[in-house]
């Protein structure tokens, strides 16, 4: 067994935010081998003949995924197989790496495991540790997915902190994000008010929005951070609870990422936001007080920035890089 190998399941191939684990357990020491599951199975799909394609290929692809995975547990015997959400990692994967005695962790970022199927129900329940990022649903994970489910602030790469912009070269209001009704719900009373252009980003998203609503496909990597640190300012918007979820969000990934990557975000109102933040500043609790705030903003490029730098530095303060959630994993798996 190689004591200082790790297998790590993240999206490093189209720059998404997990790509930074691979890094992080280098710099603690670590070799590493980095499987991209999209390099395997086919995610991205347009219209209704290619989703029926996609439907039908998805378990061959998985089982390829599993069985490359497998060969390269076998083979190499790392001391870790790390994955960051790995809905695609069957039970029999797990089995694997603890018969060659590999240590296994999840990290969860999303809000229910049970959508993604038994399978991974089964790999997640059978992994040696298993993280999510999701405060709200902690007593649900201890119920429902297993009772030693741990807490992490969503996570941010050390290594794309920025400072925040000065003079952001966007004036108006930065939406980068999934669809969901809520959303584009609260994106049409925004609009409404008629005070500022609206950006928004991400998959689903359909045209019926009001004039000032521009709309973009999915944006991931280096041009979402050098959009969301240049924008005046980021929307955080949350999941509503959806059918077959426990809950919605409390808080996401964005919480956490923008702030630390230099931008600033305007986050819907919840307890847990509050706590990450240390303050009400960067909260809204409705429409008119969002639009309020972003007027100030506009109208005062020091306090905007001021702002930005006091969301930063809490954040940093009460959440965990990369680095650290290797740390942790080390220390807690006693990996030589």
């Amino acid at each position: 067994m190689s004591r200082r190998l790790v297998l790590t399941v993240t999206r490093a191939q189209n720059g998404f935010d997990d790509a930074g684990f691979p890094a992080a357990f280098e710099r603690a020491g670590f070799d590493t081998i980095n499987f991209d599951d999209r390099t395997f199975l086919w995610y991205e799909a347009n219209g209704r003949i290619e989703r029926l394609v996609r439907r039908a290929l998805r378990s061959r692809q998985r089982d390829n995924f599993n069985r490359a995975l497998q060969r390269y547990i076998e083979t190499c015997r790392p001391a870790l197989l790390f994955a960051f959400k790995g809905d695609a990692i069957s039970a029999a994967t797990i089995q694997a790496a603890r018969k060659a005695g590999v240590r296994t962790v999840f990290l969860y970022p999303d809000l229910e495991p049970a959508v993604q199927g038994q399978s991974y129900l089964d790999a997640i329940r059978q992994a040696d540790m298993f993280l999510h990022t999701k405060p709200n649903l902690a007593d649900h994970f201890h119920r429902t997915i297993r009772p030693d489910a741990r807490f992490l602030y969503p996570v941010y790469d050390p290594a794309l902190v920025s400072p925040p912009c000065e003079m952001p070269r966007e004036s108006g209001l930065l939406v980068v994000a999934h669809y969901s009704p809520g959303k584009a719900e609260l994106i049409r009373q925004i609009a409404a008010a008629d005070a500022f252009d609206i950006k928004v980003y991400g998959s689903g998203w359909t045209s019926d929005f009001p004039q000032r609503v521009a709309l973009g496909g999915p944006l991931f990597g280096p041009m979402v951070r050098d959009l969301q640190r240049n924008s005046t300012a980021v929307l955080g918007l949350l999941t509503e609870q959806l059918a077959n979820f426990a809950a919605g969000d409390a808080i996401t990934a964005r919480s956490v990422r923008v702030p630390a990557y230099g931008g600033l975000l305007l986050h819907q109102a919840t307890p847990d936001a509050r706590v990450l933040y240390d303050s009400d500043e960067p909260l809204f609790a409705d429409v008119p007080a969002l639009v309020a705030r972003m007027r100030g903003l506009v109208d005062s490029p020091t306090c905007r920035l001021a702002m930005a730098q006091r969301q930063q530095a809490a954040v940093l303060a009460n959440s965990m890089s990369t680095d650290d959630v290797v740390s942790f994993i080390q220390q807690v798996c006693q990996l030589a």
